[in-house]
C-alpha cells in the first residue's frame, strides 16, 4: 500500500514536495493468540469444557442418562427396546450389550460406559498364578511337551463372561449419580476417587466370603448342575423359556465337553436359525448343520472318511491361456479322453482310500461330479470359509489345496451324513465319529499302485467336538434374541469350567455388600468415608430396579431386605427378592444364583469406569459443524 505525506526539503525553503513511500508489511504470527485466552491456543473448530460445572458434572449426567435408558431392561421382567440402526436393521431385545452397540453413542463420557459393557461381554480370564506373558512363554518353552502345552493354553485369554453388561452400565451410572451429590456438597474429586478405590478393594475381599455354591470338575458332566448355573443368564433375557433353553445349552455343551472341562471351547457349540414353527421345536444335533444342499445325486453316507478341499474339484487349469493344435478328429477324442481318464483316476483314488464325502470351498466341475455320482459319493460346496474351518476342526481333517496327492492323514472320519428338510430349508447334517480311535498298524509305502497309510479302528464315542443347536421361531427378531440368550448360556458354561463359585441372586449379594460397606465406612477417618458410604448405597440399585421392573414398591422391598439381613446371621447373604410373589426369602432354595466371576468383573469394570470419569476435569471436542461451515465457504467462493 502507498500513502502520501508532505515533506519539506531543507535546500528549498517554503517548497512543498509530495512524495510516496512504501509501507512495510508486517508478517502475522500465531503469537498474537496468546493474548486471547486458552481457547485460541488450538485450531479453529475446537471446543473446551473445564471445571466441575462443565466437565465433571456434565460427564456424570450423561453417564446417568445412559444408565437410565438400559435400566428398565434389567432383570427377568425388564422391558424390551426396539432399535433401528443406520442400516435400518430392527432389533427388539432386552440385551443391554446389543442396545448400546446399535445406539452408536457419541458422548465421550457415555462411551466409557459402553466400552466397559463391551469388555464385560468379552472379558478374559487369567488366574492369579499365571499372567498372559507367563502363559505365552510357558507354551513355547514346553512346545515339545504335549501336556505342558495344553496346560499353558488354558491360561491364554479367551471369552469368558458373556453376561452382566446391563449390570455394569446400571451400577456405574448409580456410582456417578451418588458422586454428583457429594460433589455438589463440596467434596473434592480427589477424596471421592480415593474413597471409591478403597471401597472397591474392600468389596473384592467381601464377595469371596459370600459364595453359596461351587461346581467341581466332576460336576461339569452333570446336566442338572449345569442347567442350574445357566438358568440365571438366560432368564434375564428369555423369561419363561429359561428351563427349555437351559436344557438345550447343557445338552450341547455336554456333547462338546472334553475330558478336561477347562479345555472347553465356546466355538464348538454352534447355532443355526430356521424360520418357522415354535421355539419349543428347537433341538440339538451332535455335529454340524450346514445350510447347503449337496450337488451330487447321493445325499447320504455312513461310517466313512471325508476329504475337505480349499480348491475347486475340477480339471486342472493353467494360469494363462494357451492354444492346442489338433490335426484330426482322433486327436480331439483322445484329448477329451485324457482329461476324463485323469479325473477318473483322481476320484477313484479317493474312493479307494475310503472317502465317501467330498467338501469343497470352491466349485465342483461337471466332469468330476459325473465320476462322483458313478461311485455314489456325496459332494457339497461350502461358500463360507469359516464353516470350512469348523468342519476341518470337527472332523479332524486337513484342508487340501489340490485334488491330487490326498493322504490318509488329511482325511476326517464321519459317522453319518444326511440331508434333512427343516422348515423350507434343505440342511446338510454331519454326525461324527470322534476319539478314541485305535491305531492298528502303520505302513508308509506304496505297493502295486495302492497307497497304504494309518489304519484306524473306528470306535464310536459319546464325545463330540461340535454340537449344533437348531432353533425355530416365528420371526427373525425372536430367533436373534434367542441366539443371544444361548450365547450367554454357553459363555456361562465356559466361565464355570474355570471358576465354579456362585453367589445368591435376586439382589441378595448386593444388599449384603451394601450393608457391610456402609459399616466399613464408619471405621474410616477422613473425607473418604462419605465416598465409601455412597459406594455402598450404590449397590441398592440392583434390588430397587428389580422391584421397580416387577411393579413392586422399591422402598418397601429395600426395608424388608435390610431387616432380613440384619436379623439373620449365617444365611443373610442368601436372602433376596422373589419377583413371583413379592416376598424376601432364601433364593438359593429357589435356584436363583449368579456366577461370582460375573459379579466380580462387573463391579471392577463399573468402578474403574466411574473413577475414570471422575478424574476428568477438562474436555476438548472438535466440532464437525466447523468443517461443514469451512468447506461450504470454499464451495461458495469457487
Amino acid at each position: 500500500m502507498w500513502r502520501q505525506y508532505l515533506q519539506l526539503e531543507a535546500n528549498t525553503p517554503g517548497k512543498t514536495i509530495v512524495t510516496k513511500r512504501k509501507k512495510k508489511k508486517v508478517k502475522k504470527t500465531n503469537m498474537r493468540n496468546l493474548t486471547r485466552g486458552i481457547p485460541h491456543l488450538w485450531k479453529e473448530g475446537y471446543k473446551q469444557f473445564s471445571g466441575l460445572e462443565e466437565a465433571i458434572f456434565k460427564n456424570c449426567e450423561a453417564a446417568t442418562d445412559l444408565a437410565d435408558v438400559v435400566r428398565t431392561s434389567f432383570g427377568p421382567n425388564g422391558l424390551s427396546k426396539i432399535v433401528i440402526n443406520r442400516l435400518e436393521k430392527v432389533y427388539a431385545t432386552t440385551d443391554a450389550a446389543t442396545i448400546i452397540n446399535e445406539l452408536e453413542v457419541q458422548h465421550p463420557a457415555a462411551k466409557v460406559l459402553c466400552l466397559a459393557a463391551a469388555m464385560q461381554q468379552q472379558e478374559v480370564f487369567l488366574t492369579t498364578k499365571h499372567t498372559y506373558t507367563q502363559a505365552f512363554f510357558t507354551y513355547f518353552i514346553n512346545f515339545h511337551k504335549k501336556e505342558k502345552r495344553k496346560e499353558a493354553l488354558m491360561f491364554f485369554p479367551s471369552p469368558l463372561i458373556g453376561d452382566g453388561a446391563n449390570f455394569v452400565v446400571v451400577f456405574a451410572g448409580e456410582l456417578l449419580k451418588n458422586a454428583l451429590e457429594l460433589l455438589r456438597t463440596g467434596l473434592h474429586p480427589s477424596d471421592l476417587v480415593r474413597g471409591y478405590s478403597m471401597a472397591e478393594k474392600k468389596v473384592e475381599q467381601i464377595i469371596k466370603d459370600l459364595a453359596v455354591y461351587e461346581l467341581q470338575a466332576d460336576d461339569m458332566q452333570d446336566k442338572e448342575k449345569l442347567m442350574l448355573g445357566i438358568k440365571s443368564a438366560i432368564s434375564s433375557k428369555q423369561l419363561g423359556l429359561e428351563t427349555f433353553l437351559s436344557d438345550l445349552v447343557a445338552t450341547a455343551c455336554l456333547n462338546s465337553m472334553p475330558r478336561n472341562p477347562k479345555e472347553f471351547i465356546v466355538d464348538n457349540v454352534r447355532v443355526v436359525k430356521i424360520l418357522g414353527d415354535t421355539v419349543h421345536k428347537s433341538y440339538v444335533v451332535k455335529g454340524i448343520v450346514v445350510e447347503s444342499e449337496p450337488e451330487s445325486a447321493t445325499w447320504e453316507a455312513n461310517d466313512c472318511r471325508v476329504a475337505i478341499f480349499s480348491c475347486s474339484i475340477d480339471t486342472p487349469q493353467t494360469e494363462s491361456k494357451g492354444n492346442v493344435l489338433l490335426h484330426n478328429a482322433e486327436e480331439l477324442l483322445n484329448y477329451n479322453k485324457g482329461e476324463e481318464e485323469n479325473m477318473h483316476k483322481i476320484i477313484k483314488g479317493m474312493y479307494d482310500l475310503g472317502v465317501r464325502v467330498l467338501i469343497s470351498g470352491e466349485k465342483i466341475g461337471e466332469m468330476a461330479l459325473h465320476f462322483i455320482d458313478k461311485y455314489k459319493m456325496v459332494a457339497m460346496h461350502v461358500t463360507s470359509k469359516w464353516t470350512l474351518r469348523r468342519l476341518c476342526r470337527s472332523l479332524k481333517a486337513r484342508p487340501c489345496v489340490q485334488i491330487t496327492g490326498v493322504r490318509h492323514d488329511d482325511l476326517g472320519i464321519v459317522a453319518q451324513v444326511r440331508v434333512e428338510e427343516i422348515g423350507s430349508k434343505t440342511m446338510f447334517v454331519d454326525s461324527f465319529i470322534y476319539f478314541p480311535l485305535k491305531i492298528n498298524k502303520y505302513i508308509d509305502k506304496q505297493t502295486n499302485g495302492i497307497l497304504w497309510g494309518t489304519v484306524l479302528e473306528q470306535v464310536k464315542s459319546k464325545e463330540s467336538p461340535v454340537s449344533t443347536i437348531v432353533i425355530r421361531g416365528a420371526t427373525n427378531t425372536v430367533l436373534q434374541d434367542i441366539e443371544r440368550a444361548i450365547d450367554d448360556g454357553v459363555n456361562m458354561v465356559r466361565a464355570m469350567t474355570r471358576n465354579g463359585k456362585f453367589v445368591a441372586g435376586a439382589g441378595a449379594v448386593e444388599i449384603e455388600i451394601a450393608r457391610r460397606i456402609t459399616k466399613y465406612a464408619t471405621e474410616i477417618e477422613g473425607l473418604e468415608q462419605y465416598a465409601i458410604q455412597q459406594y455402598g448405597h450404590s449397590f441398592e440399585v440392583v434390588p430397587r430396579t428389580l422391584a421397580e421392573n416387577t411393579g413392586l414398591n422399591e422402598t418397601e422391598m429395600l426395608t424388608k431386605l435390610y431387616k432380613a439381613h440384619e436379623e439373620s446371621s449365617s444365611d443373610a447373604h442368601k436372602i433376596g427378592i422373589d419377583i413371583s410373589d413379592g416376598t424376601v426369602k432364601d433364593m438359593t432354595k429357589e435356584g436363583v444364583i449368579d456366577l461370582m466371576a460375573t459379579r466380580q468383573m462387573g463391579i471392577k469394570l463399573a468402578s474403574q469406569a466411574a473413577i475414570t470419569l471422575l478424574r476428568v476435569d477438562h474436555v476438548w471436542l472438535f466440532s464437525l459443524s466447523f468443517l461443514i461451515h469451512y468447506y461450504t465457504q470454499i464451495f461458495i467462493f469457487l
